[in-house]
């Protein structure tokens, strides 16, 4: 593009961007070191080239506003995608409000770990207001951190978990729209080894390819899940397994294959006052692997309706 600001490779001071600058321009991965401050303002635009990612380990604030959003996006001039926004051991007091990530991949440092659009290791990071439309990969992954994400909106045609926390001691995940798409084996959320976690007041829908899921949780305890719409899910609303402990509250589930579905023994779901329509199975209890045994469902003051069947065993 004409015109535009060059950023230097490496930040270790405190550095402000403002729109007037945009678009700004990265030539190959952006480095906030530790004790580098990066602020973004509302309206900067940030322009990355094929493979390269932003690393911050020092701190990252992004300021955008819901109606002047902050985008980092890849270069026009460049066919390849860019690569990814990571967040390494990264020092505290970084924060994302109104973000969009367009064009992005992962980090090509550590695909491993950096496999997500939006990395987040050993880091605590408020998400607020993150856009991702256009994933080819995993638009979020937190692991080793707590996870603090609301009012987000994701969509992505890769198989993928939209977002995967693993290995966290909790997650709040609250008023964000995931959006499915046909690719099999995606799941909207993916709790991995996650402790004490709220999971609200979202909207999980169009979840068609083979397998897929709203919300997949193993090896995770005192997961709290209200106010939640899951429609038209291909496999389950929500699937508990690997000695889960779950809370379900007040949550709708509408079209799905099984609204609910919880495997081996000492998976609990503990279920009031939810609505469960037209659902092929409303809540399915069963052993998955020969030998794990079969999960509980504790299930009270609840609707099933329009299903072929409302509630089993296996």
């Amino acid at each position: 593009p004409n015109g535009g600001t060059i950023l230097p490779d490496t930040i270790n001071t405190r550095m402000i961007l403002n729109d007037l600058g945009s678009p700004y321009l990265v030539n190959s991965d952006l480095i906030v070191e530790e004790g580098g401050i990066l602020i973004l303002n509302p309206g900067v635009q940030i322009l990355m080239p094929e493979n390269a990612s932003i690393y911050v380990y020092g701190q990252l604030q992004v300021m955008g506003k819901s109606d002047n959003p902050v985008k980092i996006e890849g270069n026009p001039a460049d066919r390849k995608r860019w690569g990814a926004l990571v967040f390494d051991h990264s020092e505290d007091g970084s924060e994302i409000n109104h973000l969009e990530l367009s064009r992005a991949s992962l980090g090509h440092k550590n695909p491993l770990d950096f496999k997500a659009n939006l990395s987040i290791i050993n880091s605590f990071v408020r998400v607020t207001g993150l856009k991702i439309s256009d994933a080819s990969t995993n638009p979020v992954f937190v692991k080793g951190a707590r996870a603090s994400i609301s009012h987000s909106v994701l969509h992505s045609t890769a198989i993928c978990d939209y977002i995967n926390v693993a290995e966290s001691s909790g997650a709040l995940i609250e008023f964000c729209d995931f959006l499915g798409d046909q690719a099999p084996d995606t799941d909207a959320i993916d709790l991995d080894a996650v402790g004490l976690s709220f999971i609200r007041y979202n909207k999980f829908k169009n979840f068609q390819g083979l397998n897929s899921d709203g919300l997949d949780i193993g090896y995770s305890d005192e997961i709290i899940i209200e106010g939640n719409i899951f429609s038209n899910i291909s496999d389950k609303g929500i699937s508990v397994g690997m000695n889960s402990h779950v809370q379900a509250t007040g949550n709708i589930f509408l079209n799905c294959n099984a609204g609910i579905a919880v495997k081996d023994e000492g998976s609990i779901i503990d279920l009031d006052r939810n609505t469960f329509y037209s659902n092929k199975i409303g809540v399915s209890c069963f052993e998955k692997e020969p030998g794990r045994g079969g999960g509980s469902a504790h299930i009270l003051n609840s609707i099933f309706a329009g299903g072929e069947q409302q509630a089993g065993m296996a």
